[in-house]
């Protein structure tokens, strides 16, 4: 799970947005006994390294009671032990995602054996962005107005969304 947030400089002008981004990872990994490690790494659009784990961390064994929970309703976790690492850096001005600029960065998480070798490796797309939707004046992304066209339309039942009604399955 990746979250990004803003950190404001002492001194900025609040209609700043590039600046200092604090970032919090979290990565969940299941292991029968716990002996592995987890890197990070962020790449630019040119393969440049922007930020990567300045050691290989060690996960924590997860709460009991989450995970019975998980055991519980995720079929795939079933009697697995299950471990988290959080890793918590700041990453310095970033290109900001906009609909003119979709910029992405590629975050990707290594799974390390006790020897350094990697065993697995997960990669997904990551953004900077700002998004405030203000009741009174409308969306701003990246501190810029930006109005929103369409309609909220789900799945087959339109308005509906995923709420399930026998008579728009009838329909």
């Amino acid at each position: 799970t990746y979250f990004v947030s803003r950190i404001k400089d002492k001194d900025e002008n609040s209609t700043l947005l590039n600046g200092t981004w604090a970032c919090k990872f979290s990565t969940e990994v299941c292991s029968p006994d716990g002996n592995v490690f987890v890197r990070t790494k962020i790449t630019d659009k040119e393969n440049k390294i922007i930020y990567q784990s300045p050691e290989d961390l060690k996960p924590t064994r997860i709460s009991q009671e989450e995970e019975t929970y998980l055991n519980e309703f995720a079929i795939g976790l079933k009697n697995q032990k299950i471990y988290k690492v959080t890793e918590e850096f700041s990453i310095k001005n970033p290109i900001l995602w906009d609909v003119e600029n979709p910029y992405l960065y590629t975050t990707t998480t290594e799974l390390l054996n006790s020897k350094g070798e990697i065993i697995d490796t997960y990669s997904q797309n990551t953004g900077f962005k700002t998004a405030i939707f203000d009741k009174e004046q409308g969306f701003f992304l990246n501190g810029r107005y930006l109005k929103i066209f369409g309609a909220c339309h789900h799945h087959d039942h339109g308005a509906l969304g995923s709420a399930f009604d026998k008579n728009a399955l009838r329909r």
